[in-house]
């Protein structure tokens, strides 16, 4: 062991020892690398110079092409900036638009968003994060969320609805809205009322007791969407 320990000594003083040298040759070649740039810089200078007096308009003209050019691509560059600019807003006022709908059919969604957040800040606090910065953190992932929720065809509140679950969250009962019935009372009663408003507006309908047995053999999503096609208040059945 005396020995490794020995030989791992003299092997660190041998590299501290060529880092030195580096350093001493590095500060050797600082003047002449300041040299050779001055002189390049004296040499373009002398052959712009030149240039110019050789034919001043042609050299202007480049002159100008050239700012031309740079122009150009400086507004490229800014116009790129600024569309990129509008696509976020654009998504960030969609995605507040998905919040804003999905609050008014699934009441307890700011309830479940808030346990999202308090958990992952639970775990920025145990994993020593400062708490401005954690809630930066928390801003670019609740970003992020919704891109992939897109990218999944979901909307965000959806997403995080879904994640809220899985870390525990339990939904109260009598937060969701007519917009996503599940009892099949509720569901009955509400065909019972597309079959009377229809009535009177068209004058045909399928009998009751068979469109209540094709309800009770529906999926929600199934129901939902026989709802929103078939039975409304303005065309009936």
């Amino acid at each position: 062991m005396l020995a490794a320990l020995t030989e791992e000594r003299a092997e660190k003083r041998n590299l501290m020892t060529q880092f030195q040298a580096m350093q001493a040759q590095l500060s050797e070649l600082n003047p002449i690398r300041e040299e050779l740039t001055k002189r390049q810089q004296e040499a373009t200078a002398k052959a712009e110079q030149e240039a110019f007096e050789a034919n001043p308009a042609e050299y202007l003209r480049k002159q100008q092409e050239a700012l031309a050019q740079r122009m150009d691509a400086y507004r490229q560059q800014q116009d790129q900036v600024s569309w990129q600019q509008q696509q976020l807003q654009q998504f960030h006022q969609s995605v507040s638009m998905e919040a804003t709908e999905y609050s008014k059919r699934v009441t307890d969604y700011p309830d479940a968003f808030g346990y999202v957040r308090d958990r992952r800040m639970a775990e920025y606090a145990v994993l020593g994060v400062p708490p401005e910065q954690a809630q930066s953190l928390f801003d670019q992932e609740s970003w992020g969320l919704a891109v992939q929720a897109r990218q999944h065809g979901k909307s965000a509140p959806e997403m995080v609805m879904e994640l809220a679950k899985l870390w525990g969250y339990q939904q109260k009962t009598g937060t969701t809205t007519a917009g996503n019935v599940t009892n099949i009372s509720d569901k009955i009663k509400r065909v019972e009322a597309g079959m009377k408003a229809s009535a009177t507006l068209s004058g045909g309908l399928p009998t009751e007791s068979s469109v209540l047995k094709k309800v009770e053999a529906m999926s929600d999503a199934e129901f939902d969407e026989f709802w929103d096609k078939e039975v409304t208040p303005e065309k009936g059945f």
